[in-house]
């Protein structure tokens, strides 16, 4: 097969241990290559586009949706699958998740055309501090801790007013962290833990956290597959963000669309990736 991985030009050299995927279809026979994403065409001779570092895409969003709808209508293969990616692109499947049975933050979603007040925004989610970013975001942008009415005012003005997702703050994100569990092809690879740095809520590297390597014990092992088993598409890369409430598992995130899989600290989980991707493509 003739495979190119999607990555973009902001972020080149993508993430530590990135470069893994590529090695390992390489050693399978394939040819592959890695570009940008706004380098490729739907059009172009391929046939498996892996979506994998796509992270300037919020800031190009009016280029990247138009891209990623031209891919729709093409019906190439990729991987993820396009359903899978488009109803992970709003964070509106959360609520979708915890229908299914899936715990999450209190959380209050605003799509409409007047703000709502804070008094509303108590009745919804009680006492804050809340967490606040929009809809369709990444990577802790336009992400804001909201105290009361001052601090949401300010935050709304810095969002310019854009459909948001407000939920509870979990203190526990400071104190322990947050914790990732790779999951392919529906079953658990490996995890970490991400830590904010002092007086920051937000854990990615971006915004100062740090990562280490972390292991789940079989129950949330389990819990973080069948998150996944929960999303349309059958993804076969996923990564579940989420933080221990009482040892109990909350969803943050669950990741379809661009995660970064910290391949680094299981190297040979990349390779176990890449023939999950070959095995439902070929």
């Amino acid at each position: 097969m003739n495979i190119v991985i999607l990555s973009c030009s902001e972020f080149p050299q993508s993430s530590e241990g990135e470069h893994l995927i590529e090695d390992a279809i390489k050693e399978q026979g394939h040819t592959v290559t890695t570009k940008p994403w706004d380098e490729v065409k739907p059009t172009d001779n391929y046939d498996l586009f892996i979506i994998r570092t796509l992270w300037d895409y919020i800031e190009r969003w009016d280029e990247f949706e138009p891209w990623f709808q031209r891919l729709e209508k093409a019906n190439v293969r990729t991987v993820n699958s396009l359903e899978s990616v488009r109803w992970n692109l709003n964070k509106k499947y959360m609520l979708e998740l915890e229908k299914q049975g899936i715990n999450i933050p209190k959380t209050f979603i605003w799509e409409g055309e007047f703000l709502p007040n804070w008094d509303k925004l108590e009745a919804a989610l009680g006492g804050p501090p809340f967490v606040f970013k929009p809809l369709i975001s990444a990577g802790g942008t336009e992400t804001f801790l909201v105290h009361g009415d001052v601090s949401y005012s300010a935050a709304i003005d810095r969002m310019k007013k854009q459909p948001f997702i407000a939920q509870n703050f979990l203190k526990e994100i400071k104190t322990a962290g947050e914790i990732s569990a790779m999951v392919f092809g529906g079953e658990y690879s490996h995890a970490v833990k991400k830590l904010p740095q002092g007086g920051e809520f937000r854990v990615q590297s971006n915004h100062g956290g740090t990562v280490q390597a972390f292991e789940l014990d079989p129950k949330l092992q389990s819990w973080a597959e069948s998150v996944v088993s929960k999303a349309p598409g059958k993804p076969i890369i996923a990564r579940v963000d989420f933080v221990l409430v009482n040892e109990n598992p909350t969803l943050m995130e669950l990741e379809i669309f661009e995660p970064e899989l910290f391949l680094h600290f299981k190297p040979e989980s990349a390779k176990k990736l890449v023939n999950l991707i070959l095995k439902n493509n070929s």
